[in-house]
């Protein structure tokens, strides 16, 4: 086994990580592979069509050969519906898609970038159903022309359409690679990138990072992931890289700041061709690093002579690392110097003529001269480490490492990478729908008189009676089809909140494909007369037409306009092949009679509210200037805010304020004190009855 197999970087993806940045950048049939989640396909054999719906609940990987990959996407509760010539339902199907392609280096589209992607336009793919699956199918095929080979063709060849249709799938996890230069560290920047799978282990970038180690790299020789347990990425760095990008360069760095002045090529062996460079009026006159176990070993050559003397040492010292996120910390640690001193015979000739003892007066010039030396050698060596380089180009959202591990093979740096995955699909039902008037009738005029206060006046105002269209759609999502649907419509008494349940007071089904219903004790409103309006309880009527359409059925419903403002609830409950059922509503309000006021009425209100609501901010809870709701069709939550503040405060102008609020809003100011819409919103009713 080698760490390195002859490259100079290597980084390592476990396929856990792989399978989050697949999941979070790849889609099928519009949706993130990221299970739950659903697709539809045309379904076609034999002269027969139809199309499947297909709920994949699980996603994963599998490393093969030198850059195969495996994806396993398990599937259930999945049905295919054939509809011509015949019709055909097979329904919670359970099985696998099995499909095998290759994970490459291609062009970004950027300058110099390489990115990983999937050439699923080339791959494999073929539908493993489970036993019991398969005995569904031959027993729904059973006096149909199909059997279960034939049905087993067609879907492995619309499994296989769909794969391919989606072509080449680029990760955002890219890289810098100019060809024919030496890279660099930071920025990251290869020579040379290979991907290759190691032992079917760890997906493995393979770079190089010097020219001189160009061809070099033999990937077939690392046969072990560098990735250890509780962590899902590695950087391995070989010590010649080591050596080139990070000592030499860091150590000039670090010795420039000592006011040495020094470019790597006026270095010492190993790092540059000179001879020597001087520190205190000392040679250094090699520097060399060398990888061991757990540490970093530094040598450093350096003469110094004078006056009858000639004096050589040598330097050891070891720098270990640590990590913590994207933070290396050397610590180092200097062995005592070994010094030699050299005096010629003549010097101590002189000395016995003259007397005086010239070898201890050598000696301890150097020792003196040779500490300076080591204590500013160690202050810049303890500091050459760079900054970790960064790997991810967006596929990485943050990357951060906890341990680092050093052999005479290169450095390792394990550690976890962040890719965010968009969340799954949701089981359950939705309904999507508006209410539209189709027909505005005038049915009389009046002049609304206010007495006093900041909205003193006389205002024109029109009463209309509104014929309204409701149209909701309901949307299934991760539900076996075929669904059974069945709609039904309610009216409540009370209102909706956090820990409030109206009563139910009526309902009724809207069966067939068109019909009439009708809710008995009712509370309608009628707007006049102005500000307080007009309850009355009676029977609300409507019709309804049911429709069957993709992705999920949807109903109209018509209201009596002479009946007034009234919500009800319509829920929607579907019932799954295994009989499972599924429930859901939503508020509908109709208005069937409104009041528009005229003159600069609602420019008043407006105006009012806002000195108001001034004033009544230092009392509110809130502790903030409350916001007075514009009349233009509100969100129903945002108008009960306000309601509520007004309602909790309970002063006269904060009532005031609420009945002049509920004359401009109208219909709107009933909808978010009455309907479900509020709730769903997150917001809390008031103790209003109608």
């Amino acid at each position: 086994m080698s760490l390195m197999a002859g490259f100079d970087f290597i980084a390592e993806l476990s396929p856990t990580t792989l399978a989050k940045l697949i999941k979070a950048n790849v889609q099928i049939g519009g949706a993130p592979a990221n299970p739950p989640f659903e697709f539809t396909l045309p379904f076609a054999s034999g002269g027969a069509k139809g199309s499947a719906h297909v709920i994949v609940d699980d996603l994963k990987l599998k490393l093969t050969g030198d850059n195969g990959l495996g994806i396993n996407m398990h599937f259930s509760g999945t049905s295919v519906m054939i509809t011509s010539p015949f019709q055909v339902s097979i329904a919670s199907l359970e099985g696998t898609f099995v499909v095998s392609t290759t994970v490459q280096l291609v062009n970004s589209g950027n300058p110099n970038e390489r990115v990983i992607a999937l050439d699923l336009s080339t791959a494999s793919a073929m539908v493993v159903f489970t036993a019991a699956s398969e005995k569904k199918i031959v027993q729904a095929l059973s006096g149909t022309p199909l059997n279960l080979g034939l049905f087993q063709t067609a879907a492995d060849q619309a499994i296989q359409k769909l794969v391919q249709g989606l072509g080449q799938q680029m990760l955002p996890f890219g890289f810098s690679v100019v060809s024919g230069k030496d890279g660099s560290l930071s920025p990251l920047q290869f020579e040379k990138l290979e991907v290759h799978n190691i032992s079917n282990q760890a997906l493995g970038l393979f770079g190089v990072l010097l020219l001189a180690n160009d061809g070099k790299g033999n990937a077939a020789q690392k046969t072990t992931t560098a990735i250890t347990g509780g962590h899902d990425l590695s950087l391995s760095l070989s010590p010649q890289a080591f050596h080139t990008l990070v000592f030499c360069p860091g150590l000039v760095t670090a010795l420039n700041k000592n006011n040495v002045n020094i470019t790597v090529n006026q270095m010492p062996p190993s790092c540059g061709p000179s001879s020597s460079f001087e520190i205190s009026g000392v040679k250094i006159t090699s520097l060399s690093d060398s990888f061991a176990a757990g540490k970093i070993d530094l040598n450093v050559k350096l003469e110094k002579s004078g006056t009858c003397y000639e004096a050589k040492g040598s330097i050891h010292g070891a720098v270990t690392l640590s990590v913590s996120g994207t933070t290396l910390t050397p610590t180092l640690a200097l062995d005592q110097p070994q010094i030699s001193v050299d005096i010629p015979w003549y010097c101590w000739l002189v000395a016995g003529l003259i007397g005086g003892p010239i070898g201890l007066i050598g000696v301890g010039v150097v020792n003196g001269v040779i500490s300076q030396v080591v204590n500013g050698l160690g202050s810049s060596i303890g500091n050459f480490v760079p900054q970790l380089p960064k790997i991810g180009l967006g596929g990485l959202q943050s990357v951060s490492f906890d341990t680092v591990d050093i052999t005479n093979e290169g450095l390792t740096l394990n550690g976890k990478a962040t890719v965010f995955v968009p969340s799954g699909a949701t089981k359950g039902l939705t309904i999507k729908g508006s209410v539209v008037t189709l027909n505005k009738e005038l049915v009389g005029t009046g002049i609304y008189k206010v007495p006093s206060g900041c909205l003193k006046g006389e205002y024109p105002y029109s009463e209309y009676q509104q014929t309204q269209l409701g149209t909701f759609q309901v949307i299934p999502t991760l539900l076996s089809q075929p669904l059974a649907y069945e709609w039904r419509i309610e009216y409540y008494k009370g209102y909706w909140g956090y820990n409030s349940s109206p009563t139910l007071i009526s309902s009724a089904k809207l069966t067939g494909p068109y019909g009439s219903a009708a809710l008995s004790g009712v509370d309608t409103q009628y707007p006049l007369p102005l500000p307080g309006g007009t309850p009355v309880t009676q029977t609300a009527h409507l019709n309804y037409t049911n429709y069957n359409a993709a992705p999920g059925p949807y109903i109209e419903l018509r209201n009596t306009a002479q009946e007034g403002n009234w919500s009800a609830l319509l829920i929607i409950k579907a019932t799954d092949p295994d009989g499972n059922t599924f429930e859901t509503s939503t508020g509908v309000q109709f208005d069937g009679d409104v009041v528009e006021i005229g003159g600069d009425y609602q420019q008043k209100v407006a105006q009012c509210a806002i000195e108001t609501l001034i004033e009544l901010s230092k009392l509110s809870y809130k502790g903030s200037p409350l916001q007075w709701t514009p009349v233009d069709f509100p969100d129903p939550g945002e108008l009960l805010e306000l309601i509520r503040t007004l309602a909790s405060l309970n002063t006269p102008e904060a009532d005031g304020l609420l009945l002049n609020a509920k004359v401009a809003h109208g219909a709107s100011f009933n909808r978010a004190l009455f309907s479900r819409e509020a709730a769903e919103v997150g917001k809390q009713g008031i103790g209003f009855t109608r």
